[in-house]
């Protein structure tokens, strides 16, 4: 399994490393030191194979949300250094989960797993189902979630957005005009929730979406423009900068 990285946002100070014996260790890049290390009571009771970060206001560090091959969902206090919750039974035979990512307030976890149609979204207080929504018909590997709307975009073979509107109004769906030969490698929006960016295994391009084109781009759902590398993509993180109208993507390439 790859090492799983998240940093803090939106400061970008703190950084969390999960390495393939499932131990999270959280540093302070300002001075290069490691804060804290985390291990679970039962070590090696789960393969990790996806997480996302829920960072705290100020001094506070948030929930990590760690998706397992079993099927369960750990949900880290990092505070106080212990799984606070168990999302699932492993003992029914789950399928395994593909992606996590909290929803723009941080009281709700969305997630995919193999072989299913459908995203699940959870209570981060409780652990409780919400709902379900209806995704890609061959299934998603990747979730991303925009941090300035009520939407989400799905990634599998193909790509999709679900913007939910107020309780118990219709999900709006829209497929963009892309298929990725071997699922999707990365999925992230900017800051600013107007662009989204991915990539499909095994690719050396990333594709770049803008959600705000006239009504007349809009129609074919295409990328605005493709970004080629010169290796595969490994990772893509993307930030956007409102004062000066800039947008950056990090990509980080097999190499």
């Amino acid at each position: 399994m790859a090492t799983l990285v998240e940093f803090g946002q939106p400061k970008g100070r703190d950084f969390i490393l999960i390495t393939a014996d499932n131990r999270v260790s959280l540093f302070d890049c300002d001075i290069n030191k490691r804060r804290h290390a985390y291990i679970e009571k039962q070590h090696l009771s789960h393969k990790y194979t996806c997480s996302a970060w829920n960072h705290g206001k100020k001094a506070e560090l948030g929930e990590l949300a760690v998706g397992c091959s079993d099927g369960v969902i750990l949900i880290w206090d990092l505070a106080r250094g212990v799984v606070a919750r168990v999302i699932g039974d492993a003992s029914k035979g789950l399928a395994e989960v593909r992606d996590v990512a909290f929803s723009s307030d941080g009281k709700s976890l969305y997630a995919c797993s193999e072989g299913e149609s459908f995203i699940k979204i959870y209570s981060v207080a409780d652990g409780a189902l919400q709902r379900t929504l209806k995704g890609n018909k061959k299934g998603s590997n990747k979730l991303a979630v925009n941090p300035k709307a009520q939407a989400i975009a799905l990634a599998g073979s193909s790509l999709k957005l679900l913007a939910e509107g107020a309780e118990g109004a219709k999900t709006n769906k829209r497929k963009l005009d892309v298929h990725f030969t071997g699922g999707a490698k990365c999925l992230v929006f900017t800051q600013c929730g107007r662009y989204l960016m991915c990539c499909a295994h095994d690719s050396q391009e990333v594709l770049v979406f803008h959600l705000q084109h006239t009504s007349e781009e809009i129609a074919n759902n295409s990328p605005m423009c493709v970004l080629s590398c010169e290796e595969k993509i490994q990772k893509l993180v993307a930030r956007s900068n409102k004062d000066q109208g800039t947008v950056d993507v990090l990509c980080v390439l097999e190499g």
